[in-house]
């Protein structure tokens, strides 16, 4: 019998499709996993006087299934690439003393400093100012200005030392795939999924409960073996705290300001690439993948308080929503700049119960930045 406590998921990024990378995997830390084959058959229609199957044929096979996980900074970043269909920027390193700030205009200005690596749309953290320290979601960039929006500057001369960072993931059209293994160390037992791409990814945040996700996989093959596939020992992956909704969720934002007349009792999102297989005669799984729309949409459960959320909903009003999740100093935000809800379910349960308004949001291209939602990450 092997034993659940005895595997360990492990992948390594192919940099061609379905093809074994000669590389060290990664460690991934997971809850449960359902990756299996999926094989179809068809039985046999040949006749038989004795009223026997002649055969059971294999007709196509489908790799792919779920992994889920708790989130952990830095454990998911690829896996999300995959999810987006897009890379992590290059971590912004911007530095210098003649940074100062404007609280009437709201943005950050230099004399010489070079902002032109931050993005349009991408949230920064600053770091060294007397009264700006913390992060801002930019509208627009130039060279030495950036235009700050869902949130408010304080005026703040230059001269001290201010250092900006991020790094943002967006929605694209690049596909990465990945070799997974999953090792039963009991057994000496070694499954590997190549070609796998992440089709859908699904992540909540509830209260009284740690952030977890859900990856859904689709690839080209399987295979088994005694030994791993991958070059040498294993990387560990991330080591960091796995995050909880009650002390490392903070600043959850709708239409550009902070939710603070009411309370939220979870929030979930998906994203699903809508990926299909392509089958072909002679290949016994799938000959390729193509992806379909980016289709983003969420859910979020609120303490009913008045009739702002509602009304939104009736008039199709235009807005966005972010949360940022933060743990030993490490954080993500997951930002969706704009968005309609598409229900609004007011109901009332029972006595002695809370009256809920459980929102659905659908995520839709925002003209100016070019994209359905984002991802940003900050380190220590």
């Amino acid at each position: 019998m092997s034993s659940a406590n005895r595997t360990q998921i492990r992948y390594g990024v192919e940099s061609t499709w379905g093809e074994i990378p000669s590389i060290a995997f990664t460690n991934f830390g997971d809850t449960s996993d359902s990756l299996s084959y999926n094989i179809s058959t068809i039985q046999s229609e040949t006749i038989r006087s004795d009223r026997k199957i002649e055969d059971l044929i294999q007709t196509g096979a489908n790799p792919g299934g779920t992994i889920n996980f708790e989130l952990r900074y830095g454990g998911p970043d690829d896996f999300l690439e995959s999810a987006l269909y897009n890379s992590w920027s290059s971590d912004l390193s911007i530095s210098g003393s003649d940074i100062s700030f404007d609280g009437v205009g709201n943005t950050i200005d230099s004399t010489s400093t070079d902002f032109s690596s931050v993005k349009a749309g991408q949230w920064i953290k600053v770091s060294g100012s007397s009264n700006n320290d913390g992060f801002w979601h930019v509208s627009a960039v130039a060279q030495h200005q950036l235009i700050i929006t869902d949130g408010t500057l304080t005026t703040e001369s230059s001269g001290s030392s201010i250092s900006i960072t991020g790094s943002i993931l967006t929605d694209g059209t690049t596909e990465k795939s990945f070799t997974i293994e999953r090792e039963h160390q009991d057994k000496g037992q070694f499954f590997h999924w190549t070609g796998m791409v992440v089709s859908q990814l699904a992540m909540k945040v509830a209260a009284n409960s740690v952030v977890t996700g859900t990856l859904t996989f689709i690839g080209k093959t399987v295979g088994r073996t005694t030994s791993t596939v991958g070059t040498g020992a294993p990387n560990q992956g991330s080591t960091e705290d796995v995050m909880n909704a009650v002390a490392n969720v903070g600043n959850i934002m709708e239409g550009g300001s902070v939710i603070s007349d009411t309370f939220i009792q979870s929030v979930d999102f998906s994203v699903n690439n809508n990926v299909r297989g392509l089958s072909a005669i002679g290949v016994l799984g799938n000959a390729d993948l193509a992806e379909g729309d980016c289709d983003v949409k969420g859910n979020m459960s609120i303490y009913f308080a008045d009739g702002s959320m509602y009304d939104k909903f009736i008039n199709n009003t235009t807005s966005s929503f972010s949360f940022r999740v933060t743990k030993n100093n490490k954080t993500y935000i997951f930002t969706f700049p704009r968005i309609k809800f598409s229900s609004d379910d007011i109901s009332v349960p029972g006595k002695n119960q809370d009256v809920m308004e459980n929102m659905g949001f659908q995520a839709i291209v925002h003209p100016t930045y070019g994209w359905t939602m984002q991802i940003d990450r900050f380190g220590s």
